[in-house]
This record gives structure tokens, C-alpha cells and sequence, in this order.
């Protein structure tokens, strides 16, 4: 949860190429906005959208890995499961999620 302060040091931060292409933080005045745009996406594009981004870094970081899976739906639940199955562990003690949650979730893409 973001309060008014945090959401507008967040929004003012970012980050830069100079001209060697290195990249810096930054943080712009507040007085360069005028106004502000809210985007509404509909959270399954989003995850649409995110699976190619991936698939884009995986086919230059691996692209051996990148070959199995396809830009469709099962190529999509290929590459949840073997994400599922490598987090599942960790997520579960990070978000400290209880059996009987767990079991609710379970099916869940």
C-alpha cells in the first residue's frame, strides 16, 4: 500500500541512458507534471503481455530453452509450470501461505 508521499517519490523516480548508453537513477521535479494518465488493463493482457516479454529475454539468454515453448496457450502453460514448480517452495515461505490455503490455490494458472 502506497501513501501520497511514497506513490509521488516513487512516480518522480526512474532511471537513464546517458550517451555511452549507461544507465543512472534519476529523480525529476515535481513541477514537470501537469497532469497524470490512468491506465486500466485487463489483468489477463497483462500476463499476456509479460509472457512475450519474457520469451523475448529468454530467446537472447537461452535460446536453446527458449525453442520450448510456443507463443500460444500451451506453449503459456508450459512455461508457468516449470516457473511453478521451481517457486512453488520459496513463494510458499516467503508469503507464508498455510496448507489449507495452499490447497484452495492449488489449481489456480
Amino acid at each position: 500500500i502506497e501513501t501520497a508521499h511514497t506513490f509521488l517519490n516513487r512516480c518522480l523516480s526512474g532511471e537513464r541512458r546517458d550517451k555511452d548508453k549507461v544507465m543512472s537513477k534519476t529523480r525529476y521535479d515535481k513541477s514537470l507534471v501537469k497532469k497524470a494518465v490512468h491506465l486500466i488493463r485487463d489483468p489477463f493482457d497483462n500476463v499476456v503481455s509479460r509472457y512475450h516479454l519474457e520469451l523475448g529475454v529468454l530467446e537472447k539468454k537461452d535460446p536453446k530453452e527458449f525453442k520450448k515453448y510456443s507463443k500460444d496457450r500451451e506453449g503459456f502453460r508450459k512455461f508457468c509450470s516449470k516457473w511453478d514448480a521451481e517457486f512453488a517452495g520459496k513463494e510458499q515461505r516467503n508469503f507464508n501461505i498455510d496448507d489449507k490455503l495452499l490447497a484452495y490455490i492449488k489449481d489456480v494458472p
